[in-house]
């Protein structure tokens, strides 16, 4: 009875020593905490639009329990395409000597110009170590424009309620509900001047 006892035993600490080493190699994988894209015009603020000619930079911060950190790859897909392949994949060699600790930021101050085409774009990061173990994967959202980023609408309704002066000329699109017997019925009304 004993010896089943013990073959028991073995048995469950082996089932959960290999149950165990997946988690165990996840723990020495780096792990992308945030990246920021930047134009490098203004390297304060962290952007998502730009316009092609632009001259784009980025900075990713990361952790890594081992510090092996090798490789930085970014894929470039076009959202317009269903299902999209690779537009480009750039592989960044890291210096050992910029990665001094177990949280890091590997910034590129080389910039890279955005040359199209316009439209939405997902950029994935992702780092690989020495051992092999990879990090997760890191998404961007980014939109390219032709000539300039839009600005926002200004709010177009004028404050002297008198439906016609004053506020500058154009026409606005209004979308409201109406407050009649049928709720679903909606309004749509183009207000000019």
């Amino acid at each position: 009875m004993n010896s089943i006892m013990k073959f028991r035993v073995i048995g469950l600490i082996t089932a959960l020593f290999i149950l165990s080493l997946p988690a165990l190699c996840r723990a020495e994988s780096p792990v992308i905490e945030n990246v920021e894209l930047f134009n490098f015009r203004d390297l304060t603020t962290p952007v998502t639009e730009f316009v092609i000619g632009d001259e784009a930079t980025f900075t990713v911060r990361f952790t890594d329990p081992d510090i092996d950190c090798a490789y930085l790859t970014i894929s470039e897909y076009f959202l317009i395409i269903p299902n999209p392949d690779p537009s480009s994949e750039t592989t960044y060699w890291i210096m050992q000597d910029t990665v001094t600790d177990t949280i890091n930021s590997f910034p590129d101050l080389d910039p890279v110009e955005i040359s199209g085409p316009m439209g939405d774009w997902r950029i994935d990061f992702r780092i690989e170590d020495k051992a092999g173990n990879v990090s997760n994967i890191f998404e961007v959202f980014v939109t390219i424009y032709l000539l300039e980023i839009p600005e926002p609408i200004p709010d177009p309704i004028d404050d002297d309620d008198s439906g016609g002066g004053g506020g500058g000329g154009g026409c606005y699109l209004s979308i409201c509900a109406t407050c009649g017997a049928d709720p679903h019925v909606r309004e749509i009304s183009i207000i000019g001047q």
